[in-house]
């Protein structure tokens, strides 16, 4: 499929999963107050849902949320120009002042890529600019380019410094980074602290990936539909949750949603950052429920580069609080046990429990 194509029906889809997890308010009647608001944000189309005690306050929410999410993306955007992100890959190895946020989401993609072994860095941006996957890229480059660049890309070389005038980040000469593995779990994270968590409840969508946070007024539970990799149009299965406490963040990678075909292969654009290409995986999908929306992110990333066997020896070790749903190149779908509960089939797929100690 073209890129073009693939991303026209990943917003389509997007829409679809809104339409599962926000039902009309016309419905059912509720009592407080609701605002929604949908715009197109770090690239992808952006959805939110607020409910409050009011509906001047549910609007003021909405408004703000929108507002903060536009000033992550001018801090945090790579193509943006005068973005600490884009002012970062251009400085040629000297420091660079950039905002507090910035400084927080680069130090914590690192520390993370070291968790997950490397298998998520933010310095593979040289890597996606040679392939151009989803933009100019029909064919791959060659061994000679891909190893060109390879010893450009370690998440380790990031210097990220406090000092008395504030934050700045240090990249060696040759170096880029891309936070588009990470940016919107921390803006989905950043809205809920920062706002939503004041809110009766709310629905956040960036692209498809989902903050859920309280409980709706007409007391039914929230509802995520889940991509069908073989089916573009339709969902694989959907997860449910009524009150949420904490705030729940839904985060899914796969490789249908930018790729070319080439020589009767799919190159995606899931790079493994320890061979420069596209991850060759058993995997085609996965999606992380977690409280913490940088940590969903990350390993939805990593855990679909490690593939299927790693990926679920890592949900038995890790320190990281998170379930995940891991769907195969064999139309297998492996549900840790604890969204069992919350996740219902639809699509003829095998389903497979993993446990601990299983």
């Amino acid at each position: 499929m073209h890129p073009k194509k693939t991303m026209y029906a990943r917003l389509c889809f997007v829409l679809t999963v809104l339409l599962i997890a926000l039902p009309l308010s016309s419905c059912k009647k509720v009592p407080l107050g609701e605002a929604q608001r949908s715009f197109f944000c770090m690239d992808t189309l952006a959805h939110l849902r607020v409910f409050c005690e009011s509906e001047d306050n549910a609007n003021l929410y909405a408004d703000d949320g929108m507002k903060l999410l536009h000033e992550l993306e001018a801090l945090l955007s790579r193509t943006m120009p005068g973005s600490d992100v884009s002012r970062i890959n251009a400085s040629k190895g000297t420091p660079v002042p950039v905002d507090s946020v910035t400084a927080e989401l680069i130090r914590e993609a690192t520390i993370l890529s070291g968790l997950t072994g490397g298998a998520f860095d933010i310095t593979v941006a040289p890597l996606t600019d040679l392939w151009a996957i989803g933009k100019s890229g029909e064919s791959p480059p060659t061994h000679a380019e891909i190893e060109a660049l390879l010893p450009f890309v370690s998440s380790s070389a990031v210097i990220v410094a406090k000092g008395v005038e504030g934050d700045t980040v240090t990249l060696p000469m040759g170096m880029a980074i891309d936070l588009g593995g990470v940016a919107k779990g921390y803006a989905l994270h950043a809205l809920y602290e920062r706002l939503l968590a004041n809110s009766t409840a709310s629905v956040v969508s960036l692209g498809g990936d989902v903050c859920l946070s309280g409980q709706k007024p007409d007391q039914t539970p929230f509802k995520v539909g889940l991509q069908d990799p073989d089916d573009l149009s339709g969902t694989l299965g959907t997860l449910s949750f009524s009150a949420v406490v904490s705030p729940v963040f839904i985060m899914t990678s796969g490789d249908y949603e930018r790729f070319f075909e080439w020589g009767g292969r799919r190159y995606h654009h899931i790079f493994d950052p320890t061979t420069g290409a596209p991850a060759i995986t058993d995997l085609r999908s996965v999606t992380i429920v977690t409280a913490n929306g940088v940590v969903a992110d990350v390993l939805s990333t990593a855990l679909f580069v490690m593939g299927l066997e790693e990926a679920c020896a890592y949900w038995q070790v890790s320190n990281l609080q998170f379930d995940m749903i891991l769907v195969t190149v064999g139309q297998k779908i492996v549900v840790s046990e604890g969204l069992l509960e919350h996740f219902t089939l639809h699509a003829p797929y095998s389903l497979e429990t993993l446990s601990r100690g299983s």
